[in-house]
């Protein structure tokens, strides 16, 4: 397991290097601005690697969050064909191999393995079209990827980036016919993850009478439209390794996050240990 990091400064002004003992790899992470004169330099490597363009603001609620996940053999010059095209990004991670052997055979995995744990993270509007694809790899070249993907995610703790981080804040929404909209957000998580339902939130299909035996309160129920709602937010806990509702039983999959993903998805990604 990684321990300790290394950021320091590249030749390049405004260009950070973020490396890790025993890791081979390592991301470059610069501005939007510095990126448009880095790849327009000389100082920029043509090496195969996989990016992020995101948007890192202080407020990503007014001023938005989008995440794009891309891969190229020659990093530098795919960077450049989105100057201008995508208008949300205000930084730029670059993830290369520390040694010379990174191809785009590896890229693709890498890429599609990224998609994969910032979608259920929940903490970024994906804009990424599709999941990426994989590429064959041979035994060797298989355990080498391995080892990489292994140090991404705490190189990026230990430097304070959050972008695969579980966002315990993000909001999962259901709606039933255009008009019956509820909301759901994770509290906590492993050992015992337990939601909260959003105040406001009207849900159809419930049965009254497991809302009954649960003892919610600020909640009220329509019988003709089978619909309840909550005034008040409602937390409750999941139990059982399903991570099957007292409550919700099979809806438990309906309420999705911004980037389709479902709550019982989201909850056996995070906590699959559960």
């Amino acid at each position: 397991m990684i321990k300790a990091i290394s950021i320091a400064e590249t030749n390049y002004p405004g260009v950070t290097k973020i490396t890790a003992d025993g890791w081979d790899g390592q991301v470059l992470r610069m501005s939007y601005a510095t990126c448009c004169k880095w790849i327009a330099s000389a100082a920029q490597p043509q090496p195969a690697g996989v990016y992020m363009l995101y948007a890192d603001h202080f407020d990503r609620a007014t001023h938005g969050n989008q995440l794009y996940v891309g891969q190229s053999g020659t990093i530098g010059q795919r960077l450049g064909q989105h100057d201008g095209k995508k208008k949300f990004w205000t930084a730029v991670m670059v993830f290369s191999s520390a040694g010379d052997w990174m191809n785009v055979a590896y890229t693709v995995n890498i890429e599609r393995q990224f998609i994969k744990w910032a979608k259920p993270a929940n903490r970024y509007d994906l804009d990424n079209g599709n999941d990426g694809r994989e590429e064959h790899l041979g035994q060797e070249d298989l355990a080498r990827l391995q080892t990489f993907l292994a140090g991404v995610q705490s190189v990026l703790h230990l430097a304070g980036i959050d972008v695969f981080e579980p966002n315990m804040d993000g909001t999962f929404s259901f709606t039933f016919h255009k008009e019956v909209t509820s909301h759901l957000k994770i509290i906590k998580g492993s050992p015992n993850p337990a939601v909260t339902i959003v105040a406001g939130s009207r849900i159809y299909g419930l049965k009254q009478a497991k809302v009954s035996q649960a003892n919610l309160n600020g909640v009220t129920h329509d019988p003709e439209k089978q619909i309840h709602t909550f005034h008040e937010s409602v937390d409750l806990t999941l139990d059982g390794p399903e991570f099957l509702w007292k409550l919700f039983d099979r809806l438990v999959s309906s309420w999705k996050s911004r980037s389709g993903i479902s709550l019982m998805a989201t909850l056996n990604a995070l906590y699959p240990a559960v």
